[in-house]
């Protein structure tokens, strides 16, 4: 029998040696774990697929190792080989004396690639500092003057007098503010932003102009249509009237050159050069270089110190998940020049998306994704500013996300609108763009208009696409033993065949103060969300509720029970739906495309920060409300075929449990079905060559 044990041994040895040598020419990944954490996410594998023929992307990474966590390169490691295995990727990983070398190479590329940019953007932006010269010189000699004509001719004593003299004297100010922005702006352009490589710092030049050259602008524009008034009004004197004329005409010069600088600033685009040199700076650095384009990677987020990283999120897993995502998002930009806008637009009295606690969160989430945000507060501005400057061509896909007015909560200014009068303002907008077929996000919340027997205007265009939403109630939860009526549903809704659906699927999203929506008219819509909690109910005397503080919740005596008669106690309640209908327009018809979520604030950063540790590791409470946005935009926006579950808003990979019967066989089949494997195979041959 020694024989025999020896036959064994040596045929699973001559075995092992083959499979060695065919593994190292064709690599088979197999990943047999219950969640397919070592595989890519679908996502990245649709993007990998959606390279052109004869195209390569190059991830060049570097980075000094001591300062860097070897946990997190060994992560960024295995994603690049895994990504050079399943498309055209190759990752450049430099570290030690390379780094720096090879990151001042690829700047080099970089800069020869966008030479006829960067030499047309230096040139515009040196005619914008001669404009802005050239309007300081108008503005200290001539505006000036004119001012103080206008007042000696006016009077010391009349009011008019005073004013223009007090203008005659902040004129010299606003010259030297020109000249300064001027010189700041030619520095910038003397000034490489790495040594040995020819790329001014251009965003610097832009940033210097935009802002004073604005604020010039609107002071020239008063002093100019002011001048034109007293010029027209027959009750001045000749005299000063006349200068008034001279004043009128400078400052409108002086206007118009001010204002080609300011529109020559917003038209420019950061170059991908100048974005990635900008992240050299440090101990770490990744690039993804793509055919036309370069998109730099957060590298403290990439590769983060050592130190940083708590031992919940320092697991395989989530490291590479991390890298993974990173990677993918950076290649969906390089890939998509049109990225899309999303302009967040609301009827409140002040800008404040981006305080902290409202929605820092899912902005720097966007932008990372090369998503560019913007805010349009209603009451403040007529249009979205900067829409013009990210867009001129108006070739981007632009995505309305409207943040609904809470009618329970009033201003104490008492010359602010009301809340109704900002809600309205608001439906005047969603009506304009269902209307136009543009695509948006609504959200929906308790409106007391309603419970007062109007109208939700916000609410009411959506009937455009067959949705009714009932937001005279809202979705209530029987209390816990001691704790106070629930306002905050948790949902998880099952996959089904629309792709949003298939991304929110399984996740767990967190709705506060949720509306039910219907749909009850014809065309096409799909539920997102499906709240089917059996202690449940939509109430409708909410109101007082509502209004009272969350800490003092639990000491209210008398809280909203369901009440059959006048509320809806039967579910399910639907509380997010995506739509689209046909739009007829300039002879042809389009898909209007909406997105409806039954909540004002599932975006808050309080909901969005919120996290826990399960078996160490590091996972979002409420993945569903992230993987909601990022799916809305991208369908929103035409992407249907990047939208799949990334590996960021996967539920926490666990090993399923294996039954034992299916172990046994495992077991034997390691034990046995090796070696007759090895007999079958040698019989085989065998027989082959007789």
């Amino acid at each position: 029998m020694a024989w025999l044990a020896a036959t064994f041994l040596l045929a699973n040895a001559v075995t092992a040696g083959f499979l060695i040598a065919l593994a190292d020419r064709h690599r088979v990944r197999l990943d047999v774990t219950a969640t397919g954490e070592h595989r890519l996410a679908e996502q990245t594998l649709r993007l990998l697929g959606s390279i052109e023929p004869g195209e390569r992307f190059e991830l060049v990474v570097a980075a000094d190792l001591s300062r860097v966590d070897p946990r997190a390169w060994q992560a960024l490691l295995d994603v690049g080989s895994e990504l050079e295995a399943r498309g055209p990727v190759t990752l450049t990983a430099l570290d030690g004396a390379q780094a720096r070398a090879g990151l001042e190479a690829l700047a080099q590329r970089l800069a020869q690639r966008e030479a006829a940019e960067i030499e047309g953007q230096a040139r515009a932006l040196d005619r914008a500092a001669t404009e802005l010269q050239r309007a300081a010189q108008i503005v200290e000699s001539e505006v000036a003057s004119s001012l103080s004509a206008a007042a000696d001719a006016a009077g010391e004593g009349s009011q008019l007098g005073r004013v223009m003299r007090q203008r005659a004297q902040a004129a010299p100010r606003l010259a030297a503010d020109l000249r300064d922005v001027a010189a700041s702006v030619r520095q910038a352009l003397q000034e490489p932003i790495m040594p040995g490589v020819a790329v001014p710092a251009m965003d610097e030049a832009i940033s210097a102009i935009t802002a004073p050259s604005a604020d010039a602008v609107s002071q020239l524009a008063l002093l100019a249509d002011e001048a034109r008034a007293i010029v027209q009004d027959r009750s001045f004197s000749e005299g000063v009237r006349r200068s008034a004329s001279d004043l009128s005409r400078s400052a409108r010069a002086a206007r118009d050159l001010a204002a080609a600088a300011q529109s020559a600033a917003q038209q420019l685009q950061v170059l991908d050069t100048i974005r990635v040199l900008r992240t050299v700076d440090g101990s770490a650095a990744a690039i993804l270089v793509g055919p036309e384009s370069a998109v730099a990677i957060d590298a403290q987020t990439l590769l983060p110190p050592p130190g940083v990283l708590r031992p919940e999120a320092a697991t395989g897993p989530s490291l590479r998940g991390r890298v993974e995502g990173l990677v993918s998002t950076a290649m969906l930009t390089a890939l998509d020049p049109s990225r899309p806008i999303v302009v967040v637009a609301h009827a409140e009295e002040s800008r404040f998306i981006e305080r902290q606690g409202a929605l820092g969160i899912a902005i720097a989430h966007l932008r990372r994704q090369g998503v560019e945000v913007l805010e349009w507060p209603l009451m403040l501005e007529p249009e979205p500013p900067g829409l013009l400057r990210l867009d001129p061509s108006g070739a981007r896909p632009v995505i309305h996300l409207v943040l609904n007015t809470n009618t329970s909560v009033r201003s104490p200014d008492p010359m602010a609108a009301r809340p109704d009068e900002r809600a309205a303002k608001l439906g005047e907008l969603v009506s304009r763009l269902v209307e136009a077929g543009a695509p948006l996000i609504v959200n929906v919340t308790p409106s007391e208009v309603v419970v007062g027997g109007g109208v939700d205007a916000t609410a009411a265009p959506l009937a455009a696409f067959g949705l009714h939403a009932r937001s005279g109630f809202t979705l209530l939860g029987r209390p816990t033993e001691g704790g106070p009526v629930e306002h905050d549903m948790l949902v998880r809704s099952e996959a089904a065949v629309h792709p949003l659906q298939g991304a929110v699927a399984q996740l767990l999203a967190y709705m506060p103060w949720a509306v039910p929506i219907e749909h009850r008219g014809e065309g096409a819509a799909w539920p997102l969300l499906v709240v089917e909690d059996e202690d449940a109910w939509a109430e409708s005397a909410w109101s007082g509720y509502r209004r009272v503080p969350r800490a003092e919740r639990p000491l209210v005596g008398n809280p909203p029970t369901p009440d059959a008669d006048v509320d809806d106690v039967q579910g399910p309640w639907t509380i997010a739906w995506a739509a689209e209908r046909e739009v007829a327009g300039d002879g042809q018809s389009d898909r209007g495309r909406i997105v409806v979520v039954g909540s004002n604030d599932w975006l808050a950063d309080d909901i969005l920060s919120s996290g826990q540790s399960i078996d160490g590791r590091m996972a979002a409470s409420y993945p569903g409300n992230l993987a909601l946005l990022d799916a809305a935009v991208l369908w929103l926006a035409g992407r249907d075929g990047f939208i799949a579950p990334t590996v960021s808003s996967s539920s926490v990979a666990m090993i399923g449990p294996i039954d034992d019967r299916v172990l046994s066989a495992l077991r034997w089949g390691l034990v046995l079905g090796v070696p007759a494997l090895i007999l079958l195979v040698g019989g085989l041959w065998r027989v082959l060559r007789r």
